[in-house]
């Protein structure tokens, strides 16, 4: 169900059109399924008849989770992780170490205990943390004990940051299944600690070069 309002011109809902004028700026729409949101300078809810009811009867609520993920440079991580089906937004950083606001060359020199992570906000109506779990296993090897590929140090280590128990617990299930199919895990599963967010410049890496993940 598509909902468009545009100065002048046709406004649809459903299969049913109803045409107007107005000088009033009439802001905004339905975007990748999450609902109809009207702004504050839209006529619709006087206008139309369907008011109100229309719009809160189809309207969803967003359920925001968390999770964290760390399996290799964290710039390949979150160019996979943001593209999975509902994802909200990630952010690189650094995390399970013991220094506190660490930057990127510290990190890199193995002073500061942490890995390259990636925080993942979703909406849990649309996906599940135990979908992430198997996303993050298909992109990188849990095999691998010193890095990710190319990327050798502890920084670049297979670790799961769980938030509570029932994540824990989903993690643990999807590591048993791999596991019962003969692959080898060595991801380290590990309550979340502060999560540093890193240097802008590390944000979205390959959406700013428009590059690919190498490994």
């Amino acid at each position: 169900e598509i909902l468009r309002c545009l100065v002048g011109s046709e406004m649809c809902i459903r299969d049913r059109k109803y045409s107007f004028h107005s000088n009033t700026i009439l802001i905004k729409s339905v975007s990748k399924g999450n609902g109809i949101i009207c702004g504050d300078k839209c006529i619709l809810k006087s206008f139309c008849k369907f008011e109100q009811s229309f719009i809160h009867k189809n309207k969803k609520i967003m359920k925001t989770e968390k999770a964290i993920f760390a399996c290799g440079c964290f710039w390949g991580v979150q160019h996979q992780m943001e593209r999975a089906a509902g994802v909200i937004r990630t952010t690189v950083g650094y995390t399970g170490g013991h220094k506190e606001n660490p930057t990127y060359p510290e990190v890199k020199a193995h002073t500061t205990g942490h890995a390259e992570a990636v925080l993942v906000e979703y909406d849990a109506t649309q996906t599940t943390y135990t979908d992430l779990c198997k996303l993050f296993f298909e992109i990188h090897d849990p095999a691998q004990t010193d890095g990710q590929g190319p990327d050798i140090g502890p920084q670049y280590r297979s670790e799961i940051f769980y938030l509570n128990d029932q994540q824990k617990q989903e993690a643990e299930a999807v590591i048993a299944l791999l596991r019962e199919k003969g692959y080898v895990v060595n991801t380290k599963l590990t309550p979340a600690s502060t999560f540093w967010e890193a240097e802008e410049y590390h944000q979205h890496y390959y959406d700013k070069t428009g590059g690919e993940p190498y490994c």
